[in-house]
């Protein structure tokens, strides 16, 4: 295991749960 795909890994789960997260959370508020 290389320590920077793993940090790839992580960041680009981060970003599609935080868009996911950020969608309804918008939607909400309007």
């Amino acid at each position: 295991m290389h320590g920077a795909q793993a940090s790839a890994r992580a960041n680009d789960a981060i970003r599609t749960v935080g868009e996911l997260v950020a969608q309804p959370s918008v939607r909400k508020r309007r």
